[in-house]
């Protein structure tokens, strides 16, 4: 089965002609193909339970008959990729959770030539896969060193890295418009092959030199998260496409008060001290576009960890609705509901918690807040720390946002 071209959307009639002949058993389990993890990469994926096994449902040889027409496959527990045999060469997506218990046989990623989406485990990968030869591949997320080959793949539009540095010599590729860098070191040399970056994200980043940016003139965000120190501000005024700077955390922003020439767009930004009250009164005069929450809503005041005042355990909090207003736009008014805001809370720990976790949460939300309870405090921890990366998110009202 082909898959898209990089401008061809998904219809409802390509979506009919690409299932055809699918099992009832596979298409049940096939991710919304206009939700983000498929439109990635454009392509189709099957997200297998939990605890599958080649003896379950779907058997594996309707995984193997999805895996030929194309349909990628997405993992929460473990998976062995042996088990696709020469199948493989077909797939368009390897998905495994961050929490996977293991993957078996990675090695043969090396044979998955028509693979467009790879997201690995971040642990548990020794020496180096060599996938510099997988040139259909559109988006790459890993915390690995195995798989830096990967990084300057030619239509590589998307990449996600979470480690200490990128060593010496990596180089993305040109058709790179997306990257998340969550690391301690963070070396713009690494970006320069990829002029054409769009969107860029730096977690937990010792030191962010802004001036490292200027040269990357089709930069559209900058998004600074619980990083320590953030210097040269004053080059923000100088990258002519950007729309907006998101920063959440940043501990140290040298020079905030030069943040007021990068008059062009939009600052959005949640619990930095450098961003005073009358920096930001400054601002709102010049007619600048800021949307700053107050410096208390530490991590802590926006996920709440406590003792149950009833009964064992614990329970997590979110009502910090403050945090979720840094986040609008100019044009926008509305908070979230509730419910929805469960909603998308509910989801992060679906995908990013482990099995056990899942099954240990127990949700009693009230009005505007919701409230997870867990029956101990590592659960209840694990818990508040994927609340606390989705609600950092750039685009976490849209996920909030009902369906219409």
């Amino acid at each position: 089965m082909s898959t898209p071209t990089d401008g061809e959307m998904i219809s409802l009639e390509s979506l009919v002609l690409r299932l055809r002949g699918l099992p009832e058993s596979v298409i049940e389990l096939l991710w919304d193909p206009f939700e983000i993890p498929s439109q990635d990469f454009g392509g189709i994926v099957m997200r297998l339970p939990d605890g599958w096994t080649p003896e379950g449902s779907p058997s594996l040889n309707e995984v193997r008959l999805a895996a030929r027409m194309g349909v990628g496959v997405a993992w929460g527990s473990y998976f062995d990729l042996e088990w696709l045999s020469s199948d493989i060469r077909y797939i368009t997506a390897l998905m495994c959770s961050p929490t996977a218990e293991q993957t078996g046989h990675l090695e043969r990623i090396e044979e998955a030539s028509s693979l467009r989406c790879l997201m690995t485990p971040f642990v548990g990968v020794e020496g180096v896969i060599n996938i510099s030869h997988l040139t259909e591949l559109r988006k790459l997320v890993t915390g690995q060193d195995a798989f830096l080959s990967g990084f300057g793949l030619p239509h590589l539009k998307d990449l996600h890295y979470m480690g200490e540095s990128l060593p010496d010599g990596i180089r993305t590729g040109p058709a790179l418009t997306y990257a998340v860098l969550d690391i301690a070191r963070f070396d713009a040399k690494a970006l320069e092959n990829s002029k054409g970056l769009r969107r860029l994200q730096i977690e937990r980043a010792r030191h962010v030199d802004l001036n490292d940016l200027v040269g990357f003139t089709d930069l559209q965000n900058v998004s600074l998260r619980m990083c320590k120190r953030v210097s040269g501000v004053e080059a923000l005024r100088h990258l002519p496409s950007l729309e907006e700077v998101q920063m959440a955390f940043v501990t140290q922003l040298e020079e905030p008060e030069r943040l007021l020439d990068f008059s062009h767009g939009r600052v959005n930004a949640v619990g930095t001290p450098g961003l005073t009250l009358e920096l930001v009164q400054e601002a709102k005069a010049l007619g600048r576009s800021w949307s700053v929450s107050p410096v208390a809503s530490t991590p802590t005041e926006i996920v709440r960890v406590s003792k149950r005042w009833e009964g064992d355990g614990y329970e997590v909090t979110f009502n910090e609705w403050n945090h979720l207003a840094a986040a609008l736009g100019p044009d926008e008014d509305d908070l979230p509901a509730t419910e929805d805001v469960e909603r998308v809370l509910r989801r992060a720990v679906d995908v990013h918690g482990s099995r056990a976790l899942r099954q240990s949460v127990l949700y009693d939300s009230e009005a505007d807040a919701v409230i997870a309870l867990l029956p101990n405090r590592r659960n209840a921890n694990r818990v508040r720390d994927i609340w606390l990366q989705e609600l950092n998110d750039p685009d976490i009202l849209q996920q909030m946002r009902p369906k219409n």
